[in-house]
């Protein structure tokens, strides 16, 4: 499966949104169509925060997005996609001997305040009697709603689905301005509560609930928008035994391949978008290989240590090294080399006060291809020292948001 897809469930959903937004002015010809999407938060924000702002949602469209943060929200669920899937087979059966046999409605999910829980509930039962109605706990939840024009569609067959927004929405447009908010509750809270206040991307919000409505403001759609790298096809590994011999080999010697740990580690710090943080691990990585390896190679260790203090990184891969016997990096991997000075010097400006803006898919793309210095210079530097490099860094790291 390619992770860079998203995994979409479709549901049959009858009622109107609990938390309407309204239907904005025309955005084109016609009355608008409306956009809404659900996302929930792992920890509560304890603060009214809203913001609008403009960006491309799809096809060069480009609309005013609102961002609304609830911390006094709730979950009501009135079925999942197993149970629903046996309604249908059930209706299956039936239909074979009663054609008029009507079909299964899907469940409800819907996001509430809390006041409103009761009368929701009430008006949910009276009119669908579901067989069961769950009310889930949300730590916190975001909103976000624009306009869409009713020419946004290709055409009339195309179906709702078609609204949807473009691949990178939620990656490119909205998760960049949302760490703008979390950024500054993060500096607000109590120092105990700051660890929980993590950056937001799609390794943490794990999907969204979108809705449309027409300009009367009936529900015409509902997409579960589940963010798919995170869901690793289990199928592709069963039965195999290589995972298995890589773990009991990496368990044996855990301590041995702790620079493997350290760069693993980077990947989640990449999809949290916390860039300075992977840099400087991986560069910490590099130096504490680069160590180990003068001081492999120099006997006697007050000799290693004067030459580890003395010379700068460019002078031990392109001096010391190639007189200890060693080959000259530049000159094995020229464009890994590169990529290294500058993943250095980057992250050299950083640790010393330099920054740049919160999010820039510019800079995104020069720390993936930092990282991939640091990882593919870590692994030389292992070899080197005769040591087993037991981490792969594969070419999906790409995807990576």
């Amino acid at each position: 499966m390619d992770s860079r897809k998203v995994r979409r469930k479709v549901h049959r959903l009858t009622t109107k949104n609990a938390i309407s937004g309204g239907v904005a002015g025309g955005l084109g010809s016609g009355p608008p169509f409306r956009f809404e999407a659900w996302l929930e938060l792992p920890f509560p924000v304890m603060v009214k925060a809203s913001t609008q702002l403009q960006c491309a949602y799809a096809n060069g469209l480009s609309v005013d997005l609102m961002i609304d943060v609830y911390s006094d929200i709730v979950k009501l669920v009135t079925g999942n996609y197993f149970h629903h899937m046996k309604n249908i087979l059930k209706w299956q059966e039936q239909v074979k001997t009663d054609k008029s046999a009507p079909y299964p409605e899907g469940w409800i999910e819907e996001f509430v305040h809390e006041r409103d829980v009761e009368s929701f509930q009430k008006q949910i039962t009276e009119k669908l009697s579901p067989s069961y109605f769950h009310i889930i706990p949300v730590a916190s939840a975001i909103r976000l709603s624009c306009s869409l024009p009713a020419d946004f569609i290709p055409s009339s067959g195309a179906g709702y689905v078609a609204l949807l927004p473009a691949h990178g929405f939620f990656k490119d447009e909205v998760f960049p301005v949302l760490n703008t908010i979390i950024n500054a509750y993060r500096i607000a809270v109590y120092p105990w509560m700051r660890y929980a206040i993590v950056p937001l991307s799609e390794a943490i919000i794990d999907t969204a609930v979108i809705r449309f409505t027409d300009s009367n403001g009936s529900r015409i759609g509902s997409v579960k928008y589940g963010f798919a790298y995170r869901r690793h096809e289990k199928d592709m590994f069963q039965g195999s035994d290589v995972f298995q011999h890589r773990f009991e080999t990496a368990y044996s010697e855990l301590k041995r391949h702790d620079a493997e740990n350290q760069i693993s580690n980077t990947y989640y710090l990449l999809r949290m978008r916390r860039w300075t943080e992977a840099l400087s691990i991986a560069s910490a990585v590099v130096d504490n290989l680069t160590k180990e390896l003068i001081y492999s190679l120099i006997e006697m260790e007050v000799v290693a240590d004067g030459v580890w203090k003395a010379y700068k990184f460019q002078e031990l891969f392109n001096k010391v090294f190639p007189q200890l016997g060693l080959p000259k990096l530049s000159e094995v991997d020229s464009h890994l080399w590169a990529d290294f000075v500058e993943a250095k010097q980057e992250r050299g400006a950083r640790l010393h006060g330099a920054f740049s803006e919160p999010y820039d898919p510019l800079q995104a793309e020069n720390t993936k291809r930092f990282l991939r210095a640091f990882y593919g210079v870590s692994k030389w530097l292992s070899q080197q020292n005769h040591r087993e490099w037991l981490l792969e860094w594969p070419e999906t790291i790409d995807s990576i948001p």
